[in-house]
């Protein structure tokens, strides 16, 4: 039996037939460079193990492979190690690690040896000393230390009022003058500051503030706020209406009334106010009682029986 046999695709001929249309030969498989290009115009190393590696968007909307991320990755690393070391080379970069480490170490310890020579001469210097020269000594210590305690604190309730006097300025600022010439205004505020008096100084409050920043904005428009555009107004709104005169009220004298301004009726004696509607007269159903009818002549000013 014949063995079978291969034949290389890009070796075979094509015989025309008469008659017949010739089709060319296939091209044959484009030859690997090594190489391929990226997103950025880059020629990295092809690598067949990252084909199946997933694009990424880059800037510009540019697609990026893994490869050219790492590239980019690594050629930002190399760049910053050159800003910190001088090079970029592993070996150069950890002999210059153990160099300053063995300079910061040599560093400590002439520190410690200069604090421990000190301790001693201070040692050696009160030895020669009295007690009342030892204890003056420590005195002056403990004021120097007290002293830049103080000069500690001090600093700090500057800044901290310094910081409350900008944000006070700053919000009052901002009321008048436009964001982007605050800076200026600033400028032209602590100008003025200064070529006040200090009693003037201490009188310069908020409410003076306001009205300062109100007059360098009258006075220079370039610094003032812009204000937004008003709305326009709307055309389908209706006419504003005329206001009627409301009519005048008419008196009415109720009935069984008096006028207004006359005084009313003298109430009779014998009636007194209330709900029991009793009397004074004696004899009748609703006559009061003697405790009742003196306690009635008292309210009215009179003697009881």
């Amino acid at each position: 039996m014949p063995e079978p046999t291969t034949t290389d695709p890009t070796q075979q001929t094509t015989t025309a037939q008469p008659g017949a249309a010739v089709t060319p030969p296939a091209p044959p498989p484009a030859q690997s460079t090594g190489f391929r290009g990226t997103a950025t115009g880059e020629q990295v190393a092809d690598d067949d193990d990252d084909d199946q590696a997933r694009p990424t968007v880059g800037r510009g909307g540019q697609q990026m492979d893994a490869t050219a991320i790492s590239e980019r990755l690594a050629r930002q690393e190399r760049r910053l190690l050159r800003q910190h070391y001088g090079t970029d080379d592993p070996a150069q970069i950890e002999e210059i690690k153990r160099k300053n480490k063995e300079r910061d170490e040599r560093l400590a310890a002439l520190e410690t040896e200069r604090q421990e020579r000190a301790k001693k001469e201070e040692d050696a210097k009160r030895e020669k000393m009295t007690r009342e020269e030892q204890l003056a000594a420590d005195l002056a210590k403990k004021d120097a230390e007290i002293l830049a305690l103080k000069n500690q604190v001090q600093e700090a309730r500057t800044e901290s009022l310094t910081t409350q006097q900008d944000q006070i300025v700053t919000r009052v600022a901002l009321k008048y003058v436009d964001e982007s010439m605050l800076d200026a205004a600033r400028v032209v505020l602590a100008k003025h500051v200064r070529g006040l008096s200090k009693v003037e100084q201490r009188r310069f409050n908020d409410k003076r503030l306001d009205q300062w920043f109100a007059r360098l904005v009258k006075d220079n428009p370039r610094y003032a706020r812009e204000l937004p555009a008003p709305k326009p107004a709307d055309q389908t709104a209706e006419a504003p209406k005329t206001a009627v005169a409301a009519p005048k009220p008419v008196r009415r004298v109720p009935v069984g009334g008096t006028r207004p301004g006359t005084k009313p009726a003298p109430r009779p004696r014998d009636q007194v106010e209330g709900s029991s509607g009793k009397t004074v007269r004696p004899g009748l159903p609703n006559s009061m009682t003697k405790k009742e009818l003196n306690a009635h002549l008292r309210s009215n000013g009179m003697r009881p029986w």
